[in-house]
């Protein structure tokens, strides 16, 4: 059944289309990219957005493939900085023996 809701929703994800917008996959390391998902974050809407995301598999919907992917970019980040001045055990056996 069409409601005015759904035809709304259907109008709007028209004009997304037909702005020509480039579809873009989301860049966590890319400052724009996170700066336009804040204002998403903010407004809850992609309206001003510059880009189309694209949904990357296994996910299911744009705000939580976004999400994992700013999860992972910072992890890396937090533990690649402190690997690098910390000695692994193995670094130390070998020192050792």
């Amino acid at each position: 059944m069409i409601t005015i809701y759904n035809l709304e929703l259907f109008i709007d994800m028209l004009k997304t289309f037909l702005l020509n917008r480039p579809f873009v996959v989301f860049d966590p390391s890319n400052k724009d990219h996170r700066r336009i998902y804040r204002h998403f974050l903010k407004t809850g809407s992609w309206k001003s957005c510059d880009y189309h995301f694209v949904c990357e598999a296994p996910y299911l919907d744009l705000p939580s493939c976004i999400n994992l992917k700013l999860v992972e970019y910072y992890i890396g980040q937090e533990f690649r900085y402190k690997s690098k001045t910390k000695t692994s055990t193995t670094d130390r056996k070998k020192s050792v023996a």
